[in-house]
C-alpha cells in the first residue's frame, strides 16, 4: 500500500515537471526558433508556424489574406504546399549573431548557405525572414 502511494506520488511529480517544462518552452534562442520553423513547415503545422513568425509579419500576412478574401490559416497551408520540399533533417546552421533584439544565422539548403533574420519578442525569438 505504501509502495503504491510512493509510486503514485513519483508519477504525479514527474508529470507535473514535464507539464511545466512543456508549457514554459519558448524559442529562447534563434536556433531553437529556426528548429521550430523547420518542424512546423515540415509537418505543415499552421498553428505552430504562427507562434514563431514575427508579430508584425503575421499582421501583414493577415491583411494579405483579407485582401484576397481567404481564410488566413488556409492561405498559410496553401503557401506551405507551394514551397520547396524540406530536407529530412534540420538544416545545418552557422554564424549566429545576436545584436540586442535582432539576430541572424545562416542555414544550409542543399549546397547553398541562406540567411535567416529573427527578432526577439516578449515570448521568444521569432522569424522575421527566411
Amino acid at each position: 500500500m505504501r509502495t503504491q502511494r510512493l509510486l503514485a506520488l513519483a508519477v504525479s511529480c514527474t508529470l507535473l515537471i514535464l507539464a511545466a517544462a512543456c508549457s514554459s518552452y519558448k524559442n529562447s534562442t534563434p536556433i531553437e526558433a529556426f528548429q521550430t520553423v523547420y518542424y512546423a513547415i515540415k509537418k505543415k503545422d499552421v498553428a505552430a508556424l504562427k507562434k514563431v513568425i514575427q508579430k508584425s509579419r503575421l499582421e501583414v500576412m493577415q491583411k494579405r489574406a483579407e485582401a484576397d478574401k481567404k481564410n488566413f490559416d488556409e492561405m498559410l497551408k496553401e503557401d506551405l504546399s507551394k514551397g520547396p520540399p524540406m530536407p529530412d533533417s534540420v538544416p545545418e546552421t552557422r554564424n549566429v549573431k545576436i545584436e540586442g533584439d535582432r539576430a541572424t544565422l545562416e542555414y544550409k539548403m542543399g549546397e547553398k548557405w541562406e540567411n535567416a533574420v529573427f527578432v526577439k519578442e516578449e515570448d521568444g525569438w521569432k522569424v522575421a525572414r527566411l
